[in-house]
């Protein structure tokens, strides 16, 4: 690590560096050595590494490489927390070791940003993980309070509204992950207050008028497409579910971002599936039976938008600068064509199924289908949690050339995506028949369907992060490109097998997009980049995972399927024994050096925030005393 030095404020080379980083806002503080004013220079004593130099402000040390014995000609400036100031007109490259790279005034630490994408990927994922439980207790409420068929229009109607939603906002919160990290790396808050009203509007405009369609044209669509009026009700009553979708989606893009991961996690993964819940409480007293899922739907909408658009500002104005907005819609709108075709093509892979089975099945088809996804889903979260953190660190690391340090962060955040999704997937696997139970006995003939796209998620653990990276540093005609070529097979295999097979159809058909689509991401990051995610270290988590699943299988013979009271909890005991089997073999193969450094920081995470729940409960009861 680089040591830090005093300087010399009676030299007047300097004192004329040290009064440049006084323009530059930044305030030289050497704790524990000296006061600000006393700046002496000690060419020959070398202090000692300080890693917390920096306080709350900007407080700054001066610094020079640790083999020198005399002062470089510029001071360099050094601050703890680098991603909130630029500094990188002052800084030389001084030190590369195993792990640490300085360069251009940032620290490139793969173990250190891996422990901080771990960190967030652990709030985005008991995020995640938060929702899909509350999204799962939902779709058991409404699956169990109306009619299989009745679900079944219901979820065609979200499905089509998804769809709508996510062509609305053009690509627009792609542009704002690309475009925002670079503009504050850059000093440019002018620009980044412009391109934030500019998306706003043209998502507006777009989204309203793609939801005032859906509602005048309802009862053709019903008719044409569906040939079932039942349809027309409800796409009338969720049509406003599309504007306020795509909104939602822009503001999630915005918060991560700005790297507000905490905040985008509430808005798009937490408060939208409680107040749902809660309301669907509520007006199920009003014994409703489709306007209760859709009153529902549209409240948990309205209020996570309201919340978000106010966490919005208040992010804003604490990591930007007050600028006036400037705009640069050519450049803009070049970026953004691509990307809207992108995303479009992205919405039709992920939602044709749902339109298809809708078309070619019945609803109770497109019932068991939504509910074998619902539960797959879950196998998604580490991995879906690790690259929402791993992508501002992408436009970070590619922006500074560190491709060896980008390469590492690469396999690490792969390895680990792999390591948590596989026991989710055989949990998914061996216990089928008892998730399946809780919707009620009516979808437990779609164990095979959900098990197909549970298998296509664990793909996505091994192939998706390279997805997430080309979509950072990729050129955008690339990502279309892409895009195109595995929609038009997707639709084609989609539209052969659904007819042939229905739900099951789907299921294939997902299993081979994803590897298609990711497949071709993994070889082109190979191709372009030279970098590969695969390492000895994986086989770890297959024989923990041979040796949980065969545990796991063997406690379902003994307790066996004949109904009584205590089969559910013997149920929930065998799958609790299974993942702790899968923890205690991968605990005792052993972690790699940066297992154990990112397991470490978890933990103290953890710790910290018992204690913070702990303080926070204790001031509420003392509250309440007095």
């Amino acid at each position: 690590m680089p040591r830090f030095w005093r300087g010399d404020s009676s030299n007047t080379h300097d004192q004329a560096n040290l009064n440049f980083l006084c323009m530059k806002n930044f305030r030289p503080v050497f704790r524990n050595y000296c006061s600000p004013d006393d700046i002496t220079v000690v060419a020959t004593q070398k202090l000692p590494v300080v890693h917390n130099i920096a306080t709350e402000d900007p407080n700054l040390a001066l610094m020079i490489d640790e083999q020198c014995e005399q002062e470089l000609p510029e001071f360099t400036a050094i601050t703890d927390d680098y991603d909130d100031y630029d500094v990188s007109n002052s800084f030389h490259t001084l030190e590369k070791g195993n792990d640490v790279a300085v360069y251009d005034g940032k620290f490139f630490s793969p173990t250190r940003d891996m422990i901080a994408i771990a960190g967030g990927a652990f709030v985005v994922g008991l995020g995640i993980l938060a929702y899909y439980v509350l999204r799962y207790v939902t779709n058991v409420v409404m699956a169990r309070m109306v009619a299989p068929e009745t679900y079944g229009v219901y979820d065609e109607v979200i499905a089509v509204t998804v769809v709508c939603g996510w062509t609305a906002k053009l690509g627009l919160d792609n542009v704002l992950l690309r475009l925002v990290p670079n503009y504050r790396i850059h000093g440019q808050y002018s620009l980044i207050h412009g391109l934030f009203r500019f998306t706003l509007a043209m998502t507006l405009v777009v989204s309203t008028a793609l939801g005032t369609a859906l509602f005048v044209f309802a009862p053709q669509i019903s008719l044409r497409f569906y040939h079932n009026m039942a349809y027309s009700v409800p796409l009338r009553e969720l049509s406003v579910l599309i504007p306020l979708q795509s909104l939602q989606f822009l503001l999630a893009a915005s918060l991560q971002a700005f790297k507000a991961i905490r905040w985008k996690m509430l808005i798009d993964r937490l408060l939208q599936p409680l107040v749902t819940f809660i309301a669907l409480m509520i007006f199920c007293l009003f014994q409703w039976t489709m306007e209760t899922l859709s009153a529902a739907t549209i409240t948990g909408f309205v209020c996570t938008v309201a919340i978000g658009w106010l966490a919005l500002i208040l992010v804003k104005r604490r990591m930007t600068l007050k600028a006036p907005a400037t705009y640069q819609p050519g450049y803009w709108s070049i970026i953004t064509l691509p990307m809207f075709l992108n995303v479009l093509l992205l919405g039709i892979i992920e939602s044709t199924s749902m339109l298809l089975l809708g078309a070619f099945s019945s609803p109770l088809q497109v019932a068991g289908y939504q509910n074998a996804e619902r539960v797959a889903s879950f196998v998604s979260i580490p991995t879906t949690a690790l690259c929402i953190a791993f992508s501002p660190r992408v436009v970070e690391y590619f922006t500074h050339r560190r491709m060896e340090e980008l390469a590492r962060l690469y396999k690490l955040v792969t390895r680990w995506s792999f390591a948590f999704s596989l026991p989710l997937f055989l949990w998914v696997m061996v216990f089928h028949q008892a998730i399946l139970l809780t919707f009620g006995a009516s979808y437990t003939n779609v164990a095979l369907v959900m098990i197909m796209i549970a298998l296509g998620l664990l793909v996505f653990s091994l192939l998706g992060p390279a997805g997430y990276l080309l979509t950072m540093v990729a050129r955008p005609r690339l990502i279309l490109i892409n895009s195109a070529i595995i929609s038009l097979i997707d639709f084609g295999l989609l539209w052969f097998l659904i007819r042939y097979q229905g739900a099951l159809g789907a299921g294939y058909a997902f299993v081979l997009m994803i590897l298609m689509m990711y497949g071709l991401n993994f070889l082109q990051v190979y191709r372009f980049l030279g970098m590969q995610p695969w390492s000895r270290e994986m086989h770890k988590p297959v024989l923990a995972g041979a040796a949980a699943t065969l545990i796991g299988l063997s406690l379902l013979h003994v307790i066996g399927q004949t109904p009584t009271p205590l089969l559910p909890l013997e149920q929930i005991a065998a799958m609790l024994t299974f993942f702790i089997a899968y923890s205690l073999i991968i605990f005792l193969l052993r972690f790699s050096s940066e297992g154990y450094l990112v397991l470490t920081a978890l933990l103290h995470w953890l710790v910290r925030l018992s204690l913070r729940v702990y303080a926070t409960g204790r001031r509420i009861l003392r509250s309440f005393d007095c």
